[in-house]
C-alpha cells in the first residue's frame, strides 16, 4: 500500500470544503437581507428610494400663510360648539385641484373659496364661490374647479360644528 498522500484528493477536499463554507455563507447572507428587508418595511423605510415615510411629512402643495378661528359656544351646560376657520395659503406646486385638511371629529357645515382673480391679492379683488368637498369624519377633501394657479392668493371659509367630543370640552 502506497502511504504518500495524494495531492489531487487533498486538493479535492480542500475545494469541497471551501465550496460548503461558501454555500453556507450565501445562505448567511441571504437570510441576513431577507431580515433586513422585513426590518426595513416594518419600520417604514422605502427599500427603493432610501426614505422613511413615518418621519417625512408629504410633500407640500400649498404655503399657509394664516388662520384665523372663531368658536362660539352658546351654552357651557351642552357639549356643542360652532367655529367659522379661515386659511389663507397659497399654492406652490402647479395648479391646486384638490385639498385635503385634517379635520377629525368635526361635522362640516360649508366651505367657501374665496381666491384672487386674475393674480390679484384676495382681499383687494376676489371671486368667492362654494367650494365642493368631501368629509369621511377624519379628512375634510376640498375640490377647486378650475384649479387653483400656483402662487395666486387664496383663502378658505369653513363652518364646523364639534359635537359631543371625546375627551370634553377642555
Amino acid at each position: 500500500m502506497n502511504d504518500t498522500p495524494n495531492p489531487l484528493a487533498s486538493a479535492s477536499r480542500s475545494i469541497l470544503c471551501t465550496a460548503s463554507r461558501v454555500a453556507r455563507c450565501l445562505v448567511m447572507v441571504a437570510g441576513i437581507a431577507a431580515s433586513v428587508e422585513a426590518i426595513a418595511q416594518t419600520a417604514g423605510y422605502d427599500t427603493k428610494t432610501g426614505t422613511r415615510g413615518a418621519v417625512y411629512p408629504p410633500n407640500r402643495l400649498v404655503d399657509f400663510t394664516h388662520m384665523t378661528l372663531a368658536i362660539t359656544i352658546a351654552d357651557m351646560n351642552t357639549p356643542l360648539a360652532t367655529a367659522k376657520q379661515t386659511l389663507a395659503f397659497t399654492p406652490i406646486r402647479g395648479g391646486l385641484s384638490t385639498l385635503t385638511l385634517d379635520a377629525k371629529g368635526l361635522k362640516i357645515d360649508s366651505v367657501e373659496c374665496i381666491a384672487a382673480v386674475d393674480g390679484n391679492n384676495a382681499a383687494d379683488k376676489a371671486a368667492r364661490s362654494a367650494a365642493s368637498f368631501t368629509h369621511d369624519g377624519r379628512t375634510l377633501r376640498i375640490a377647486f374647479d378650475p384649479p387653483l394657479p400656483e402662487g395666486a392668493d387664496a383663502k378658505l371659509e369653513i363652518s364646523y360644528r364639534i359635537e359631543d367630543p371625546k375627551l370634553g370640552m377642555v
